[in-house]
């Protein structure tokens, strides 16, 4: 739904509190900025319903508004309900809202189970040990002569804690220089997902990627400005999840890698490798900062080709 004008001020509120809440917590942008549009549909159908204040809504309410949630046209595709992935992120949006009302005061009422639909399956790609190694070589291949040297060095550290360290995007977004600690061979991870912190521990050949962008490349880019942040763009600023994302399929391109390779495809390729050579599962859970096994265990159904 697009353009729902909340009238009720309590309403609008209330929604730019959660929104400073989710911030606060350290979601990301995606997420502060998204899951309060989901807020405000929901909201919208109580003003619509007559219900113009959170003390009023009753745990019924809630799961009236998820039937009606289930049933409602995909706004691209007519014919079809809206899929599981999308009534999932409703549900995250309800029960993050339901908590922040709780502790806010705002609202009483006891926790709400809402079953979250069977998530839609999309084919998972990965990489190969081969073309693992073949994406670190591709890093010397680069096309500006003038910095090809410090690129390449740069572009190695960012394969290093994508693929090598498994860590998610918004994950190296948030690194500083400082979480890499060289002496000990981790790397602290602050803004982990579920705002758990972790650290991972990296290998002799991560060890050289990073100590050579640390001496000989960061510095290039640093520009004489004070900032923090482990990744830099040319212009020394704290480089962007969308350079992350581009230099990523660069490199991809540049393999001759003919597979839908994402950062996140990485950090499924590492996983994947480190079952097949026998890691032991909880482990990897722990390097990947899953929450549950189950998560982990879904590489044990993934092969390489």
């Amino acid at each position: 739904m697009k353009h729902l004008d909340i009238q009720t001020p309590l309403y609008q509120s209330t929604l730019e509190g959660f929104e400073r809440w989710l911030a606060t917590l350290g979601y990301c942008t995606e997420a502060v900025k998204g899951l309060p549009v989901h807020i405000q549909e929901m909201l919208y159908y109580f003003e619509q319903q007559g219900i113009t204040e959170l003390q009023a809504i009753s745990p019924m309410d809630i799961h009236y508004y998820y039937e009606e949630l289930c049933e409602r046209p995909n706004e691209r595709r007519r014919s079809t309900a809206l899929g599981a992935n999308a009534i999932n992120k409703h549900i995250q949006a309800i029960q993050l809202f339901l908590k922040y009302a709780r502790q806010n005061a705002q609202l009483v009422m006891p926790h709400i189970h809402l079953q979250r639909e069977e998530a839609d399956t999309k084919p998972i790609s990965i990489l190969t040990v081969a073309e693992a190694k073949r994406l670190f070589l591709a890093a010397d291949q680069q096309e500006d002569l003038r910095y090809a040297h410090i690129h390449a060095i740069s572009d190695k550290a960012l394969l290093t804690v994508f693929y090598s360290c498994g860590l998610r995007k918004n994950e190296v977004y948030h690194m500083n220089k400082e979480d890499i600690l060289l002496e000990k061979r981790l790397i602290h991870v602050r803004k982990g997902k579920n705002h758990k912190e972790r650290f991972v521990p990296f290998g002799n050949k991560s060890l050289e990627y990073l100590m050579d962008y640390l001496q000989n490349a960061r510095p290039k880019w640093e520009r004489g400005a004070n900032n923090p942040a482990l990744f830099l763009s040319y212009r020394g600023q704290r480089m962007s999840k969308e350079s992350m994302y581009v230099r990523v399929k660069l490199l991809i391109k540049k393999a001759g890698i003919n597979k839908n390779i994402t950062p996140h495809g990485l950090r499924h390729s590492i996983a994947t490798h480190l079952l097949q050579s026998g890691m032991d599962i909880k482990r990897i859970r722990t390097m990947l900062g899953h929450k549950s096994l189950d998560s982990t265990q879904i590489y044990t159904h993934f092969t390489t080709t």
